[in-house]
């Protein structure tokens, strides 16, 4: 199994639609932009979001396994 790099591209937080829906998350993730994690054995890095991290498990599943094209 591959390592799988990622990096911190970009932080959006909707507040907006956070208080329309009332979601659960009390704080929005605080990655660091530019800041770059290391996926080992598929485990969440260290530090990461979780949020972050159950939406981009599946994409960093398939790159750790040696897929290339994650978006077919």
């Amino acid at each position: 199994m591959k390592k799988v790099r990622i990096k911190a591209m970009k932080q959006v937080v909707y507040q907006d639609l956070i208080d329309q829906y009332e979601n659960l998350i009390l704080e929005p993730c605080t990655m660091e932009v530019g800041k770059t994690y290391i996926c080992e054995n598929l485990e969440k890095p260290e530090g990461f979001c979780e949020s972050a991290w159950q939406t981009i498990h599946p994409f960093v599943m398939v790159l750790a396994y040696g897929g290339k094209d994650i978006y077919s």
